[in-house]
């Protein structure tokens, strides 16, 4: 079998077929699809459309043996392209993938098809690629073109697609970008809110952290649309023109409701999943902070903070947590890049 060939050369692409008794075997039927460099079938986003040639009919040279020669264009991009078979036999479907390689003609007319770069991408990075002379498909030549991306965030606690899905077309007033960092940091920080010890409950705790910042990334865009430490003072969402001063329009209500939602969720994570959605926080459940042992208990330390012998309203303890939050513990903190990755006693 071929695996490898030139721009502009035929190459015979070769499948063999074995029955479940692991038999050579023909089928009844079998096609093959090509598809080009970059566009490897299976992928999510490799769709029946980018394909080069559809139903190509192999040759059955012996039994179970197929060959398909395929004739390789002369600007065909250099890399790795795939052929897909598809098969049956009887009521049995067949499927299969071989990929062959396009080598660089040195005597191409399409030089610019020949050069490849593979780069292997680093999350949290932002990447920007310059390309000199491109051409349209009118002949117009650009001098350099600039394109810029950015590669993928973690720890992500929730994704953009759930935060547009919760608050619709408010977040489209603002780029995607800009969105999905604000949720990176938000999930980097709520990492470093758990305090260390036991956790009670793993997985009420990850749904804590994911709350958490769905409500807090909530708050920061409706204020950055309609003021309070925003850009603006008012704004018209649709028919309702929203005044940030005003508390009694359903905006601001709202806000007042996610600075509730984001407190109660907050507790849950400070006491490592060791309390209900709306629960407090009791002395038991306190523990002396890892890196100052002398430190009196965490439910104490909040008592004091706030200044009552019972926790404070939601709307206090969210304004006020960082007078708290970070007195827990002033030293380092493990910081994995999961819950997963965090150890606890």
């Amino acid at each position: 079998m071929e695996t490898e060939k030139e721009q502009g050369e035929n190459i015979k692409i070769s499948f063999t077929f074995r029955d479940i008794g692991g038999h050579l075997s023909n089928l009844d039927s079998v096609e093959v699809d090509i598809y080009p460099y970059g566009k490897h079938p299976g992928q999510s986003h490799v769709e029946e459309s980018d394909r080069v040639l559809e139903g190509g009919i192999p040759v059955n040279i012996s039994l179970g043996y197929y060959e398909f020669e395929y004739s390789i264009p002369e600007d065909a991009q250099v890399g790795t392209w795939s052929s897909h078979w598809k098969g049956a036999k009887g009521e049995q479907s067949i499927q299969g993938i071989v990929d062959f390689e396009v080598l660089p003609n040195p005597n191409s007319p399409f030089p610019e098809t020949q050069k490849v770069v593979q780069v292997n991408l680093k999350k949290n990075h932002r990447y920007s690629v310059t390309v000199n002379n491109i051409k349209s498909v009118d002949g117009d030549v650009l001098d350099k073109v600039s394109l810029y991306f950015v590669s993928e965030l973690s720890p992500m606690c929730i994704t953009y697609e759930s935060l547009k899905a919760k608050l619709s077309n408010i977040v489209s007033l603002l780029d995607k970008e800009s969105v999905s960092y604000m949720i990176w940091e938000l999930s980097k920080e709520v990492r470093l809110m758990i305090p260390s010890g036991h956790i009670c409950n793993q997985e009420y705790l990850s749904l804590a952290c994911a709350k958490w910042v769905e409500y807090l990334s909530s708050l920061y865009i409706l204020r950055s649309i309609v003021g309070g430490g925003g850009f603006m003072k008012s704004k018209q969402l649709g028919d309702l023109k929203v005044a940030y001063s005003d508390n009694s329009n359903p905006i601001n209500q709202m806000i007042n409701t996610w600075e509730s939602e984001a407190s109660k969720w907050e507790r849950v994570i400070n006491s490592r999943g060791c309390i209900p959605y709306g629960g407090s926080f009791g002395v038991k459940i306190a523990h002396p902070s890892i890196c100052n042992p002398d430190r009196p208990k965490l439910g104490r330390q909040i008592r004091e903070a706030i200044g009552s012998s019972q926790m404070a309203d939601s709307k206090d303890l969210f304004e006020n947590r960082t007078r708290y939050q970070h007195s827990y513990g002033s030293g380092e903190r493990y910081s994995g890049t999961s819950l997963e990755d965090w150890h606890y006693d």
